[in-house]
């Protein structure tokens, strides 16, 4: 018999190859969450490589620039990560119809905000594990 699910899903968001996308609820504190589930039950290395890679970067932005990673867990046995669920609209929703300027620049200007911080903050992971790596490698001659 299977233990209980940690999470109620109350929807999908997307369905893509590699993940999916779920709107649910952590049963244990009744937090929203969106769940990104490895598609694959049998992940290939890289792409669980890839999801703790999205945690670590995620921690490190604020949450003015992206939402709150909670944990990695599994879902139905596949490795899923867990963030806040803030009650955004997917940005595939809005497009279609030509969007007034006034709702348009808000969404533009914090996307860009977004972008260059998690860009700055990418830019200062690689280069602090560079400066790491160097200084602990030994030295030839």
């Amino acid at each position: 018999m299977m233990p209980p699910s940690r999470f109620t899903i109350c929807g999908t968001i997307d369905r893509g190859q590699r993940n999916v996308l779920y709107r649910a609820v952590r049963n244990e504190d009744e937090r929203p969450v969106i769940l990104k589930v490895l598609a694959s039950k049998h992940p290939h290395p890289r792409d669980i490589a890839r999801l703790q890679h999205e945690r670590e970067i995620c921690c490190e932005l604020t949450p003015r620039a992206a939402v709150r990673c909670l944990e990695i867990t599994t879902f139905e046995g596949a490795p899923a990560l867990v963030v806040e669920d803030f009650g955004g609209v997917s940005l595939a929703s809005l497009l279609g119809a030509p969007m007034r300027l006034g709702q348009f620049l808000p969404i533009a200007a914090g996307i860009a905000a977004a972008l260059a911080e998690s860009t700055s903050c990418a830019s200062s992971t690689k280069t602090s594990s560079r400066a790491t790596s160097s200084s602990t490698s030994p030295r030839t001659k």
